[in-house]
C-alpha cells in the first residue's frame, strides 16, 4: 500500500512539473513561433498594410489578435492599386472589399476578383496605361470618341466601337497602350475614352476607364 502510495505521489509531481512546459510550448506558439527567425516579413502589419518589419510586432499582433494574414494570400487586401470584389465561395456577393475585412473573407476561403489601373496623364492630351485584372473570363473594350468642330457654328461628333472576346485559363488580363487627343483650328474639342467591362469567375462584374482630353467642349 505503501509502495503505491509513494508512486502515486511521483506521478503528481511529474505531471506538475511537466505542465508548466508543455503550457509554455503552447504559449509559445501562440505568441508567434511563426515569426521567429525572419519569417515576420511573410506576414502583414494591418496598422500599416505591409509586412512586419520586427519580429516582437508580428508576436504582440498574434498575441493581441490570435491571427496573422500571409502576405502571398492577402497582402493583396492593402493594396490600393487594385479594385477587388469578393468573386467566389465564403458568401461571395460581389461586393467592393479590402484590408482585414478583404483578407478574413480570403482566409475563409473566399476568392477574389480584381483589376488594377495604372494611368500617367489621365485627362490630359496624353494618357499612357496599363490595365491588369484577375479572375475574369470575358472583357467588352469600348473605344468612344468625342470631337467638336467648328463650321458655321460648333457641333460636336460622338462615336464609338464594342469589341468583345473571351479570356482563358489563368484567367488573367493584361494590355498596356495609349490616348493621344489633340485640336486644330477645325478641330475645338477632342476626347478619347477607352474603358473595359470584365465578366469574373464567379459571375460578377469590373469596370475601368482611362481617357485623354484637349481643348474645350462647345454645345
Amino acid at each position: 500500500m505503501r509502495h503505491g502510495l509513494v508512486l502515486l505521489v511521483v506521478l503528481v509531481v511529474v505531471a506538475v512539473l511537466a505542465a508548466p512546459t508543455a503550457m509554455a510550448r503552447l504559449v509559445g506558439n501562440k505568441t508567434g513561433q511563426t515569426c521567429y527567425k525572419g519569417l515576420y516579413v511573410n506576414y502583414i502589419d494591418t496598422s500599416t498594410g505591409k509586412p512586419f518589419t520586427t519580429e516582437n510586432a508580428c508576436t504582440s499582433s498574434l498575441a493581441r489578435t490570435g491571427v496573422l494574414y500571409p502576405v502571398s494570400t492577402t497582402g493583396i487586401c492593402w493594396d490600393t492599386s487594385w479594385a477587388l470584389i469578393e468573386d467566389q465561395n465564403n458568401g461571395a456577393d460581389g461586393s467592393s472589399t479590402s484590408g482585414i475585412a478583404c483578407a478574413n473573407f480570403v482566409l475563409g476561403g473566399g476568392s477574389l476578383a480584381g483589376v488594377q489601373t495604372n494611368a500617367t496623364g489621365a485627362g490630359t492630351a496624353f494618357v499612357s496605361y496599363t490595365v491588369n485584372a484577375f479572375a475574369v473570363n470575358d472583357v467588352l473594350e469600348r473605344d468612344g470618341k468625342e470631337l467638336c468642330f467648328f463650321d458655321v457654328a460648333p457641333f460636336c461628333f460622338p462615336t464609338s466601337t464594342d469589341e468583345e472576346s473571351g479570356i482563358t485559363a489563368p484567367y488573367t488580363f493584361t494590355e498596356t497602350g495609349s490616348l493621344a487627343c489633340a485640336t486644330s483650328t477645325e478641330i475645338l474639342y477632342d476626347q478619347e475614352i477607352k474603358a473595359w467591362f470584365f465578366s469574373t469567375l464567379g459571375s460578377h462584374f469590373l469596370s475601368t476607364v482611362v481617357f485623354c482630353v484637349a481643348g474645350t467642349r462647345t454645345s
